[in-house]
């Protein structure tokens, strides 16, 4: 079926148009910039992470303690004489 893609020299221009973007995707594959920022993006995920857990830990613990110190105070009677 004759079309505009049988002109002469087109698989020329088919072949190097598949060999630009094959040397592309090759040095996208290579680069490791990308591959440096998912790093950061996980390190940084992981610390939050860990922050997260310690200070839900240290609000349990301290409630506690709150508590600990409303009963204890709640016990105390106030003398007003000498």
């Amino acid at each position: 079926m004759p079309g505009s893609f049988d002109l002469p020299g087109h698989e020329d221009n088919k072949k190097a148009m598949s060999m630009r973007i094959v040397e592309r995707v090759r040095s996208l594959w290579r680069r490791e910039e990308g591959a440096v920022t998912v790093d950061w993006v996980v390190l940084t995920a992981v610390v939050s992470g860990l922050g997260m857990a310690v200070a839900y830990t240290l609000w349990v613990e301290i409630g506690t303690a709150n508590n600990n110190i409303v009963v204890y105070v709640d016990g105390q009677s106030i003398k007003t004489t000498f």
